[in-house]
């Protein structure tokens, strides 16, 4: 069962930062302009939408993520996927509300050039 929650747990890292690195290049290349606009669509609606019944900036995979880390005994110290793996790659407690900035600013960036890219050009 743990060896289960531990693949769990690395396949959400890679299923996370995946989808973070999609999100910042995505819009780049041709060929994942289709799938980066439904990351940014699904995203949205994740923080909008769901956010609406869950809370503020409200994303369904961290929440997975959380559940499959809290049946492993650990306890995130954030409810930020982003400032987690700052945190945990620095080594030091990025400020929550920088964190939250550079989420939103990067994201409402990214989700500009998909429509550009995607219905401009």
């Amino acid at each position: 069962m743990r060896a289960g929650l531990v693949f769990m747990d690395y396949m959400m890292h890679v299923i996370h930062l995946g989808l973070m690195l999609i999100c910042i290049v995505g819009w780049m290349f041709e060929p994942t302009r289709l799938v980066h606009l439904t990351a940014v669509i699904l995203i949205a609606f994740s923080w909008l939408v769901l956010g609406r019944f869950f809370g503020y900036r409200y994303c369904l995979l961290t929440d997975t993520q959380w559940r499959i880390k809290q049946k492993l005994g650990q306890t995130p110290h954030t409810d930020s996927y982003v400032k987690y793996v700052l945190d945990t790659v620095t080594g030091r407690r990025i400020n929550q509300k920088i964190t939250d900035h550079l989420t939103l600013y990067t994201y409402l960036g990214v989700a500009m050039f998909s429509l550009i890219v995607n219905f401009l050009l």
